[in-house]
């Protein structure tokens, strides 16, 4: 085929990218004979698709920013536990009377808080259920022996962290 069928079938738009390429290239080895031929050279130029690089085997990159956002998951519910269970310890220790007995001592009545702190320990139960209520959840730990234990988790900070307090002993 040639130049003058070529850049009549260009301009019905009925060529092909290989055809379209093959008048580009005539162009390149032979100057434009005419005003019509130097029309569609400065077209073809102008058209020309721009060359693009091979992309990049990209899934290392997504696997990167996958584990980030797994590990900063992770992180945020290790914080949110370990904010939970701080919460739950004043809260326990904020709303605990002492024993109508004798005066403890202060180291007593510090063991009696913590050994308290461990019975009702979240991290320890064996299942749980959590009921949303306005803005927060009522979080309830279901342990291996039956017993069980509600606390109100509300959001803080935007919801980066939670503030626990337990609802029943």
């Amino acid at each position: 085929m040639d130049r003058k069928q070529l850049i009549q079938r260009y301009l019905e738009a009925e060529t092909t990218a290989e055809e379209e390429r093959l008048l580009a290239e005539s162009f390149a080895s032979v100057p434009p004979r005419d005003e019509e031929e130097r029309r569609v050279k400065a077209l073809l130029q102008k058209l020309q698709a721009p060359s693009l690089e091979p992309l990049t085997d990209a899934s290392e990159e997504y696997d990167s920013i996958v584990r980030q956002a797994r590990r900063r998951t992770v992180l945020r519910w290790g914080l949110g536990v370990s904010g939970a269970a701080a919460a739950m310890a004043v809260a326990v220790l904020l709303t605990r009377t002492p024993p109508a007995q004798a005066p403890a001592t202060d180291t007593e009545i510090l063991l009696e808080h913590l050994q308290l702190i461990s019975d009702m320990d979240p991290a320890g139960a064996s299942n749980y259920e959590f009921r949303p209520v306005g803005d927060g959840f009522i979080m309830t730990a279901i342990y291996d022996d039956g017993q069980s234990a509600s606390f109100i988790l509300t959001p803080i900070d935007g919801g980066n962290s939670y503030a626990l307090l337990l609802l029943d002993e």
